[in-house]
């Protein structure tokens, strides 16, 4: 998540591109999920774990993790065989995404709890999360990868989820997931 610049290439901005940028982003507002602003510049202050509020709270429906089945990655989980096909082709409407990529493990279990937890509270159905593939990584699989599925049978999360699926290629493919997400009932 953090942009890196090969010192060789960067290059100073004439004053008309300084110009030009602070017109393209006088209107933008930084993106906000509750009290912590997601944006490249305070990626590092995530380092310290805090637990969204919700497991803070402890779960207000007392659902135990064995009320639900374990979730497997490409299982029909909690639908019927055709939801479930349709989410493996990549049918569904993505209405957010979660990009995971180069956030230590601390951070990724953080934001996707907190991303989840908002998505189900704003009645969202279909999500893409972004592990990435982990092919840089010495033993070939991701950290991040290696551990979703895991986060996703935890406690406060698993009732809230109905089926995982690896995504299609057009969104990630190997690297991402389309997780289904139940109905708030509010």
């Amino acid at each position: 998540m953090e942009i890196q610049m090969n010192k060789n290439k960067h290059r100073n901005l004439t004053s008309d591109e300084k110009e030009l940028w602070k017109q393209i982003v006088s209107d933008v507002e930084s993106f906000s999920l509750g009290n912590e602003s997601f944006s490249v510049s305070n990626v590092k202050k995530l380092n310290k774990f805090k637990k969204p509020k919700f497991i803070a709270e402890g779960n207000k429906n007392n659902i135990s993790r064995n009320s639900f089945r374990k979730i497997e990655i490409n299982e029909i989980g909690d639908t019927d065989r055709r939801t479930f096909i349709k989410l493996k082709r990549g049918q569904f409407n993505v209405e957010a995404k979660l990009d995971l990529h180069g956030l230590t493990l601390v951070e990724a279990y953080s934001a996707l709890w907190d991303f989840l937890i908002r998505s189900h509270k704003n009645d969202l159905k279909c999500v893409l999360i972004i592990t990435g593939k982990g092919i840089r990584n010495p033993n070939g699989k991701g950290k991040i990868k290696n551990q979703f599925p895991e986060w996703l049978n935890e406690t406060p999360i698993r009732p809230l989820i109905i089926a995982v699926s690896r995504a299609h290629k057009k969104d990630g493919g190997d690297g991402a997931f389309y997780v289904l997400i139940r109905k708030n009932k509010k």
